[in-house]
């Protein structure tokens, strides 16, 4: 028989990013993407049309989705409700981000939905043997687009307003 001790859990933490924005200048975000070889990025809109604008160069990297009302009875980590977009983490606390917005203006916003599986190892401190999730925007470094969109999210500069972003770390089930 095996007997561990030390921190021993059935769940698990995850470090995450959520954001949103509204996208002012899409030729810039276009070309910081290019600069910073920014893999993927998600562009939504909210007007119910079909078409996202084709921009050459921009299709191996974009990913496309339209803002959906959230209703009552479905989850949706990324929507709108009234006036407002909203992004939520897939982590225990569904920490939530949004931005003001008219379903009716053809507006493209910029969502973050950064999500990792570290495990509980990364974030344990075995000098207090406590859970330790107060993680700052280096944590992130390592973790491949990630840090460079957390930097676009925290200043926006003439491409993205009306930002509202959260990262950290925490539970995940």
């Amino acid at each position: 028989m095996k007997i561990r001790l030390g921190f021993i859990s059935n769940s698990s933490s995850s470090s995450y990013i959520i954001g949103i924005g509204k996208i002012v200048n899409l030729a810039k975000l276009i070309d910081w993407a290019d600069a910073h070889n920014i893999r993927e990025i998600s562009i939504a809109r909210a007007d119910g049309k079909d078409n996202i604008p084709d921009i050459t160069g921009l299709a191996n990297i974009m990913t496309t989705t339209h803002l959906k009302r959230i209703g009552s009875s479905v989850w949706q980590t990324v929507g709108y409700r009234g006036d407002h977009a909203y992004v939520i983490g897939a982590v225990n606390s569904e920490p939530k981000v949004s931005t003001k917005l008219d379903p009716n203006k053809d507006e493209l916003y910029l969502i973050v939905e950064a999500g990792n599986n570290e495990g509980d190892t990364e974030f344990y401190d075995e000098a207090t043997e406590e859970m330790n999730w107060d993680i700052d925007p280096e944590f992130f470094q390592g973790l491949g687009d990630q840090y460079n969109i957390l930097k676009l999210l925290m200043e926006p500069g003439d491409i993205l307003e009306d930002v509202e972003y959260r990262y950290g770390a925490e539970r995940n089930g």
